[in-house]
């Protein structure tokens, strides 16, 4: 897929036309400034390809993207159970740890 020379909406900058992309980054030429963006975040719900077929496209790698945040949010939080449970400290996550061994814990936080 190649997106050189697509129109696109963007909510803040209005139309404008990709000058650049690759599987990263997508740059914009709006009226009044050029900007790039990380792609495909971009296209989830800040920017839309005029052209519904290629925006299908994106959509695909949007829901990609997604699942491979999805995935690495649930290794991530396996691990902090799994440190926790072994009894590994990990700085800052004490109240944490102690609502996971079901410890209460006093509030020691001041209101400013």
């Amino acid at each position: 897929m190649n997106l050189l020379g697509y129109q696109v909406a963007h909510k803040a900058f209005g139309e404008g036309v990709i000058t650049k992309w690759d599987e990263k980054y997508v740059t914009v030429r709006f009226a009044t400034a050029e900007k790039t963006f990380v792609y495909p975040n971009a296209f989830n719900g800040y920017m839309t390809l005029l052209d519904p077929t290629i925006m299908m496209a994106i959509q695909e790698d949007i829901n990609a993207s997604l699942a491979r945040q999805s995935a690495a949010s649930a290794s991530k939080e396996r691990e902090r159970e799994r440190q926790m449970r072994s009894g590994i400290v990990i700085p800052g996550s004490r109240a944490a740890a102690e609502r996971h061994e079901g410890i209460a814990t006093e509030d020691t936080s001041e209101d400013i």
